[in-house]
């Protein structure tokens, strides 16, 4: 029972860094195509104005927020079941 729950955890934390990957990539497009990005962001200069921007997207914090609370509990469910097997 234990270990379907941390598989679950799991595949939740896999899918919640895939949609921020996702999202991260697919609002970087749009950036590019809207011309509010036309540098090259290979250079850390180039770099800032890309951050800030993603870093205003609602929806951007909410994955990495809902990332991080996931990361947080399959660590914890980790914790636990190893506990309870030894």
């Amino acid at each position: 029972m234990a270990l379907t729950v941390v598989a679950i955890s799991a595949v939740s934390t896999v899918l919640s860094i895939v949609g921020l990957q996702f999202w991260t990539e697919l609002s970087l497009g749009k950036l590019k195509l809207d011309g509010l990005i036309s540098k090259n962001l290979i250079d850390l200069d180039n770099a800032n104005p890309a951050i800030e921007l993603l870093s205003g997207s609602y929806a951007t914090l909410w994955l990495l927020a809902n990332f991080i609370i996931n990361v947080f509990i399959l660590l914890n469910l980790c914790l636990k079941v190893s506990l309870l097997q030894s």
